[in-house]
């Protein structure tokens, strides 16, 4: 379903006044100005929704290994493997097309002229990159090397990423194993914390597996994992992650700005651990492309 027709206490949005009324986001946030956006894969268009309900929307031209979207900045994407950047107007015009260094899976509008993006293998967590001079400015946060080429099997690094606009402090989190890391803008480490996916113990022990298969053959797998899909911020600067679901709840983890991890459950008739947060409100969603009926709704932030 792409709206929810009834009610339900808690619920924000419903029926054809819902922002995504018509959409179906596989990828969603929240832009500097504090207007929604969302992906929609199976439509290839990008949408933008104001506080006031004003749409604004664009053919992409391409599945991206990861975007990002602001209403004024424009639509900045990785492309396939990870290996080219690319912002574009919401006319669709091209501002800037590089090749990057190192193969990335993350990237985050942090300014006008400036995006984050997160490597794959490189040993460090962000890039900087000004847009202007279409130049990596800055390399923040020392992670261990990734070897794409030793045999055996290990998991690619993916990094979740959120800018708070408010404090200018970007929020990293490693999205297998939980660590949350938040810069300042000049590379400062401000804060850290953990959230332990509950998964985590079966998962290792597959990949330990994978990994003496993988080696006794010769081969390199570097497979991405996502224990946690997405990562949302709120506008007291908390984040948010979701742990798990049931088939009438969603089990979320609050990040505070202090490192402190509250874990709350969120009652909603689309339990999905992708979600966002707007205007108050966790908005959660199906994967397109899961064997469930797509659904979408918001609850109220309590």
């Amino acid at each position: 379903m792409l709206c929810v027709l009834g009610i339900p206490a808690g619920v924000v949005y419903a029926g054809p006044a819902a922002p995504w009324n018509g959409t179906r986001p596989s990828k969603m946030g929240v832009d500097h100005a504090g207007n929604l956006w969302m992906w929609d894969k199976t439509r290839d268009e990008v949408v933008s929704v104001t506080p006031a309900g004003k749409r604004l929307q664009t053919a992409l031209g391409g599945a991206p290994a990861a975007i990002d979207a602001d209403r004024e900045w424009g639509i900045a994407t990785l492309g396939a493997g990870g290996a080219t950047m690319s912002i574009r107007r919401w006319d669709g015009v091209s501002r800037v097309d590089v090749s990057l260094p190192d193969s990335a899976a993350g990237i985050c509008w942090i300014g006008r002229d400036h995006v984050a993006v997160a490597p794959r293998f490189a040993p460090y967590r962000v890039g900087i990159w000004d847009l202007s001079t279409k130049r990596l400015e800055q390399r923040i946060g020392t992670v261990p090397v990734i070897d794409e080429h030793a045999p055996g099997a290990r998991f690619a690094r993916v990094t979740l990423m959120r800018y708070d606009f408010a404090r200018h402090e970007l929020l990293a989190m490693d999205a297998y194993y939980g660590d949350l890391t938040s810069y300042a803008d000049d590379g400062k480490v401000l804060r850290r914390a953990t959230v332990p996916h509950p998964k985590r113990a079966s998962t290792d022990a597959w990949l330990a597996k994978l990994d003496a298969d993988y080696k006794a053959q010769g081969q390199s797998f570097l497979p991405q994992m996502w224990s946690f899909p997405t990562m949302a911020l709120t506008p007291d600067g908390t984040a948010w992650v979701a742990e798990a679901s049931s088939p009438r709840d969603v089990s979320v983890a609050a990040i505070k700005r202090n490192g402190d991890v509250e874990h709350k459950t969120v009652a909603t008739s689309c339990p999905s651990v992708r979600f966002g947060t707007w205007q108050n409100a966790f908005v959660f969603f199906r994967d397109p492309e899961s064997s469930l009926p797509y659904c979408i709704e918001a609850r109220r932030v309590k």
